[in-house]
């Protein structure tokens, strides 16, 4: 995490893959994953991917659940901008 805060995405990438590929199952790992691809140019599919599979581990990871709510919203065209 102390990557991201550095805004070194691509280090804090790979700590995060290093911790799921030694605990597949640590929700944890997976939304910190997704939380850095964020951060990423348009990396947002993979990013709720990671969500899911936080979710999938710990159905009652709160901040996975609100971190991919928020970005499936922001993917999401508005009816405003649609509407002509």
């Amino acid at each position: 995490i102390i990557f991201i805060e550095l805004n070194m995405v691509s280090e804090a990438l790979k700590c995060f893959e290093k911790a799921i590929k030694l605990n597949p199952e640590d929700a944890d790992a997976h939304y910190n994953k997704g939380k850095a691809l964020l951060l990423m140019p348009k990396k947002q599919v993979r990013a709720i991917e990671c969500f899911d599979r936080a979710i999938e581990v710990d159905s009652h990871h709160k901040k996975a659940i609100g971190a991919r709510d928020k970005t499936l919203a922001l993917l999401r065209p508005s009816k405003e901008c649609s509407i002509q």
